[in-house]
């Protein structure tokens, strides 16, 4: 009687990745005896040609891209500055539409980015996020369980650094004091400093551009001012969030 054996193929179902089918047991005779040993044979070959098929088919589905799923791909977000309500993609913006004094505290962000050109008002290298970024960082907020208290924190930082940006002027960087800041990014030598009692801590250049705008707001654990700064002294300290600490030290002339 012929005899035929085969040992287990090794099948590549994708890159990496080798997979050996179940071993298949030598047929012992091509030419049965009965019956009962021929069904058996004929079942062994089947599953062997099964087997063999579904990591064939599997190999294929990973080498060639599916139509229907790049049809089908998730676009990102858009890109946004203020609450969308109209057609509202993010979370927080269903929120804030919402809710009147949210919406109230976004059309203040609106109506102030209309009347502002920031590559005029912010000096480069500045640590002032920009309002993408803040955009996006708000939309955070959907995931606190606080979502009302760290929107609000939100938009009532973004409107006092705007207001700063409206009004920045060679004027009102005269009118600060001095400063010699180690740690900065920017590479102006003449920073100046305007720090009130109730107000910011804003750093410009001489020409009046705005180097960076910080609160002394205490951060929350689902929000946190983009720069916030305290004092000692002299020395007046600035803890961005994406850089290491600044000191400024100024004239005591700095706190007007």
């Amino acid at each position: 009687m012929l005899r035929i054996g085969c040992g287990p193929p090794v099948v590549h179902v994708g890159p990496g990745v080798v997979q050996t089918p179940h071993r298949v047991e030598p047929v012992r005779e091509l030419v049965p005896d009965d019956g009962a040993e021929r069904a058996e044979i004929a079942g062994r070959v089947g599953r062997w040609i099964s087997t063999f098929a579904g990591f064939l088919m599997a190999w294929f589905l990973q080498a060639v891209p599916s139509p229907i799923s790049a049809a089908h791909a998730i676009p990102p977000p858009p890109e946004q500055s203020v609450a969308n309500c109209t057609n509202p993609t993010y979370a927080s913006d269903a929120f804030v539409c919402a809710d009147a004094t949210l919406l109230g505290l976004d059309r203040q962000v609106r109506d102030a980015l209309a009347s502002l050109a920031f590559a005029n008002t912010v000096a480069p290298k500045a640590l002032v996020e920009d309002q993408e970024a803040w955009f996006r960082r708000r939309s955070l907020c959907a995931f606190s369980e606080r979502q009302a208290g760290c929107l609000r924190a939100a938009y009532s930082e973004r409107i006092v650094v705007l207001d700063v940006l409206r009004k920045a002027s060679p004027a009102l960087a005269q009118s600060g004091a001095m400063a010699a800041c180690s740690g900065a990014p920017w590479d102006s030598n003449d920073a100046r400093i305007k720090l009130g009692d109730r107000g910011p801590a804003i750093v410009m250049d001489a020409e009046g551009r705005v180097l960076t705008v910080a609160l002394d707001t205490e951060p929350r654990d689902d929000w946190s001012p983009f720069v916030r700064f305290s004092t000692e002294g002299e020395m007046i300290r600035f803890s961005p969030l994406d850089h290491p600490a600044i000191e400024c030290r100024t004239l005591p002339s700095a706190r007007r």
